[in-house]
């Protein structure tokens, strides 16, 4: 599937037709991963090296994860990688910075004021790595994160079917 996506996108126009497609597949992406890793987290399933595998694999990571960190089961690894790394296409950071950027090229809107990008965070995913993993607060604090994740991409998928399609 991934193999022709890319080859279908490869020869379109940057166009506002492809940006929408673009930024839905972003908005997938981003709902989905906070969604997995939010089930994994509350489930503790990265205990287990089974679900820590898991969710590499889900997050398609597993190479990396590997070469960075080898064998470890480290939560906070996990966390720097599947959350914060804005050079990992499948991290949650790196959807939100490609979503910020083609939500800023899709053509404005009159009859709405605010901007898309403004339901996002400002940078990366809104909070650092000291603060997912503080050994208090952090188990929290990425369930709060994940949970305002899901709830910005429903609210970012409403609010460009409310402004880009057609309601008959």
């Amino acid at each position: 599937r991934r193999v022709l996506f890319r080859s279908q996108t490869d020869r379109m126009t940057r166009d506002p037709g492809w940006r929408l497609l673009t930024v839905g597949r972003l908005i997938e992406r981003l709902a989905g991963f906070s969604a997995f890793l939010k089930a994994f987290w509350q489930a503790d399933a990265l205990q287990q090296a089974q679900g820590f595998d898991q969710i590499l694999h889900l997050f398609d990571s597993t190479i990396t994860f590997r070469s960075r960190f080898q064998r470890r089961l480290d939560r906070q690894a996990l966390v720097a990688l599947l959350v914060l790394d804005e050079n990992n296409p499948r991290a949650l950071a790196c959807v939100l910075r490609r979503l910020r950027t083609e939500l800023s090229k899709l053509p404005m809107r009159a009859e709405r004021d605010e901007s898309l990008v403004g339901l996002l965070p400002n940078e990366g995913v809104g909070a650092t790595l000291s603060e997912l993993c503080d050994p208090e607060y952090g188990s929290a604090r990425v369930l709060t994160l994940l949970n305002r994740l899901i709830d910005i991409s429903w609210r970012l998928s409403d609010e460009v079917g409310l402004r880009y399609f057609a309601h008959a």
